[in-house]
C-alpha cells in the first residue's frame, strides 16, 4: 500500500513539473536545459513560474538573441 502511494506521488509530481529550455546561438534547434520547476504546488503554479522566468529572460537578453520556452515534464534531450 505504501509503495502504491509513493508511486502515485512520483507520477503526479512529474506530471506537474515544467522545464525551461533555451536554444543555442550556434544551433537554433539545440535544446539547452536552463531550469526545472517542480515545486510541491499545483501544475498551474509551476507552469506560470516557468513562463514568468522565460519572459524575464527574453526581456533581459542583450545583443545575442536567445529563445526561451517551457515544456511540461522533466528535462529531456
Amino acid at each position: 500500500m505504501l509503495l502504491a502511494a509513493a508511486m502515485s506521488l512520483t507520477c503526479s509530481s512529474s506530471s506537474q513539473t515544467y522545464t525551461l529550455y533555451r536554444n543555442s546561438v550556434v544551433n537554433d534547434s539545440l535544446r539547452v536545459h536552463v531550469a526545472t520547476f517542480d515545486a510541491g504546488e499545483s501544475e498551474i503554479y509551476n507552469r506560470d513560474i516557468c513562463n514568468e522566468v522565460s519572459a524575464l529572460m527574453h526581456a533581459k537578453s542583450g545583443p545575442v538573441k536567445l529563445r526561451y520556452w517551457c515544456e511540461k515534464g522533466r528535462y529531456r534531450k
